[in-house]
């Protein structure tokens, strides 16, 4: 009867806890409702610092960045743990490309390292700038990891090179090695957590004066200097910060990158007339500066927070004289969580029983295999594993930006 009366009064029974609902919304990956029970705090005038926090990470991983700024500035300077917040609003500035208002931010502000106002400084000195007239379309490169880690031939300081694509990467990383080959100068940023492995990684820092694939033509682009890309592993790789400069098409089946500036609707439309017209759109959310996460789902799971990193080089025996590529890695303790038999979870891969998903999109009996992602959250969702170019490499992969969609077709 309450429920009723509340109903016809046009209100919600349990409206005083949109917060801690909300949170746990945002906690779980579920943007939307966190997005709407914390406007919903914030109009009743309910922990309006609070709201403003939750509503400034929501806005942030839209893609909203001014929005984002200006729920920041509204939470107030007496916010408990305000200051563990200055890098995601850095990260928002660099996003819209307003280096000097990054650089004027961090002036007074407690707890931002040194080396990030170095990088910012750097930055105002070296602009980045992007340069393509129409549409780029790239063929994938011969090499012998293509078919796992796409490569594509590109310049670096006008030396050719072959540079493989990673959706789990920033802008452009190498070695120590080829950086100095490169004549690259660098600064030592320490040692940063690995996705994909449990260890961290000794990282440098510099700028590439040109980086050119095909027609694009990407100035003073920053670089990542990582310890472990040498020997065997002397791969240089462009990653989600060079995409999120254009609409992005990884065409797999057709064997080729597709770019056109997000700034050019001509040349915009003129890339999309090349794809089919039938596609599957599936939103995704960016945290930080280039980690992409969506809605999945494994087996019977249908909730789960995937982080989208097309670099699991993992290739393993079929059974049949052939290989496959794993497409979705987690922790053992999620696997064991999920029902995944110890049998299985103690093998370095292992065949899925049930299907893994992303949006409504699915591959039966993927492979998987246990590591490091699934333990770990972006901005405080969930991320539950990460899922890869196994997967991804079936279709034809439209990354929109501006809409926050990836859009999937196939090839016929």
């Amino acid at each position: 009867m309450i429920m009723g009366i509340l109903a016809a009064l046009g209100l919600k029974a349990g409206k005083k806890h949109e917060l801690p609902e909300a949170w746990a919304a945002w906690r779980n990956g579920d943007v939307a409702l966190a997005r709407e029970l914390g406007r919903d705090a914030l109009a009743a005038g309910r922990g309006p610092g609070e709201a403003n926090h939750l509503l400034f990470l929501a806005a942030f991983v839209r893609g909203e960045y001014r929005t984002a700024l200006e729920h920041f500035r509204a939470i107030g300077p007496s916010c408990h743990g305000l200051d563990n917040l200055n890098e995601t609003a850095i990260d928002a500035y660099v996003h819209l490309g307003a280096i000097g208002e990054a650089l004027d931010f961090t002036r007074g502000r407690k707890g931002i390292p040194a080396l990030t106002v170095q990088r910012l400084q750097q930055h105002i000195d070296r602009p980045f700038r992007v340069d393509l007239p129409g549409v780029a379309t790239l063929p994938f490169a011969e090499h012998e990891l293509t078919d796992y880690f796409p490569a594509f031939s590109a310049e670096i300081n006008e030396h050719r090179i072959t540079a493989h694509l990673d959706t789990g990467g920033e802008f452009v990383h190498m070695g120590p090695e080829r950086a100095e080959a490169l004549g690259i100068q660098t600064v030592r940023g320490g040692k940063e957590r690995a996705h994909l492995e449990h260890g961290r990684v000794e990282v440098s820092y510099g700028i590439v004066a040109r980086f050119t694939l095909g027609q694009a033509v990407l100035d003073n682009v920053p670089v990542s200097v990582l310890a472990t890309l040498r020997g065997e592993s002397d791969f240089v790789i462009f990653g989600t910060n060079v995409l999120e400069q254009f609409l992005s098409t990884m065409d797999y089946p057709s064997r080729r990158l597709i770019l056109s500036k997000r700034t050019d609707a001509a040349a915009q439309k003129e890339h999309l007339a090349m794809l089919p017209r039938q596609f599957v759109s599936v939103p995704f959310y960016l945290w930080g500066g280039h980690l992409m996460f969506a809605r999945g789902g494994l087996g019977g799971l249908g909730d789960l927070n995937l982080f989208v990193d097309s670099g699991l080089v993992s290739v393993h025996p079929d059974g049949k004289g052939g290989l496959r590529q794993a497409s979705f890695t987690s922790s053992r303790r999620k696997f064991k969580e999920w029902g995944i038999s110890e049998a299985l979870i103690k093998k370095d891969f292992f065949e899925s029983p049930g299907p893994l998903y992303l949006g409504p999109l699915s591959e039966e009996r993927p492979i998987l295999v246990p590591g490091a992602a699934g333990d770990t959250n972006f901005g405080g969702v969930r991320i539950d594993g990460l899922i890869s170019h196994g997967f991804l490499k079936r279709y034809i992969w439209t990354i929109d930006f501006d809409k926050r969609e990836y859009r999937f077709a196939d090839s016929g």
